[in-house]
């Protein structure tokens, strides 16, 4: 046998023992990779009315139905929109009963205003884009009245929109009307580009970039036999997501970044999600909906994990903002006592857990309600 055989052979075997490998550590069972850096004592959860959603994380057919017949169901009524990121679906160290401000909030309307009732839509590590994409679209389905927006330092360090995320969106083929801005134009763009994600096979956007070729067709085929033969087979959306972060584990051990290390603002990302949120604003102004801006809670116990300078520019721009488009700001960084803040899994491969700056108990959650009641109340009473 040659040698450029010998090496042949090799490479194939050792990509078989790669794929099985992948296929063991990946494929054993299906994991939310939305959830993977929340930990263990921090649990997602969205808010119900009886066995109807009034709080979704995808806009997809099942969470999209849920909310929209509870609401039909419950009379139609003009929406108070809550919008957030993991903050708003997330409880650290759980129990029983407990539920996030979401669910708190809609409760404590329905007991005292028959005309109005509180909704959410939430998603991990969100972004200006996303939300101004989240707010448009339901904008066209529902009345808001009112619109509470958290907005955190962190989420102006992200980019992009994610289909996993907007599946009806990319399936419907949903375009923001108003194209006037470059962040819409932007936005309708990336959706004209993505492609539908079939019902219970989310992975089949990895075939977005081909086209009606042989490649294609063969693929799709593999695909649908390999969903019907091989259960696992649909949890490949959140393969990889579980090997981004694993990934992203593995920098973070090379270059020792740890939740407490300073996060850095990344000035193109800052810029593009603040003009997002100065066209969200601009069309809650023109179409007369509410809005209220505030800085959300964050750990006050230790240092801020940014740098202060920047923070405290940060902040001064989202008031400035809120002012120019005569929407309430609040700061609320300080509301939440450090007793009810927890940790997180590791953000390196040390498997330490690490103090959480985001997420905290059931009690912040009862907090964080009553300021928001308050705050709606003044703003739409």
């Amino acid at each position: 046998m040659k040698k450029t055989e010998l090496y042949r052979l090799l490479e194939i075997a050792f990509g078989i023992l790669i794929g099985f490998l992948v296929i063991g550590q990946y494929f054993r069972e299906k994991k939310n990779f939305a959830d993977l850096a929340l930990g263990g004592q921090t649990t997602s959860y969205q808010a119900k009315n009886d066995t109807n959603l009034i709080h979704i994380c995808r806009i997809n057919p099942t969470e999209e139905s849920s909310l929209m017949n509870g609401w039909k169901a419950r009379g139609e009524k003009q929406v108070l929109l809550c919008l957030g990121n993991s903050q708003t679906h997330s409880i650290n160290q759980m129990k029983a009963g407990e539920v996030v401000y979401a669910e708190l909030l809609h409760q404590r309307f329905n007991q005292t205003d028959t005309n109005r009732e509180v909704l959410c839509a939430s998603i991990p590590n969100v972004n200006m884009e996303e939300l101004l994409l989240v707010f448009e679209y339901w904008h066209t389905k529902i009345p808001i009245q009112a619109i509470t927006l958290p907005v955190f330092m962190d989420d102006f360090r992200e980019e992009g929109i994610r289909d996993v995320f907007f599946g009806n969106l990319v399936s419907d083929k949903f375009q923001i009307s108003d194209s006037s801005s470059a962040v819409v134009k932007k936005i309708n763009k990336t959706l004209r580009k993505m492609k539908p994600i079939g019902a219970g096979d989310e992975g089949k956007s990895d075939l977005a970039a081909l086209d009606a070729t042989v490649q294609e067709k063969s693929e799709t085929f593999l695909n649908d036999w390999l969903n019907i033969h091989f259960s696992p087979w649909s949890y490949r959306p959140n393969v990889r997501g579980a090997m981004f972060n694993d990934l992203y584990l593995l920098r973070n051990t090379v270059f020792g970044i740890t939740a407490e290390t300073k996060r850095k603002m990344i000035p193109q990302r800052y810029s593009q999600n603040m003009d997002a949120l100065r066209t969200l604003l601009e069309h809650c102004q023109s179409s007369g909906i509410k809005m209220i801006l505030y800085i959300p809670p964050i750990r006050n116990d230790v240092e801020v994990p940014y740098n202060l300078q920047e923070y405290d520019a940060f902040k001064q721009e989202i008031s400035i903002l809120a002012a120019q488009f005569h929407s309430d700001f609040y700061n609320w960084e300080g509301i939440v006592p450090a007793k009810l803040w927890g940790v997180k899994a590791s953000t390196n491969g040390t498997g330490k857990s690490e103090l959480d700056y985001m997420h905290f108990q059931y009690q912040g959650h009862v907090i964080l309600a009553d300021s928001l009641l308050m705050a709606l109340k003044k703003s739409v009473e």
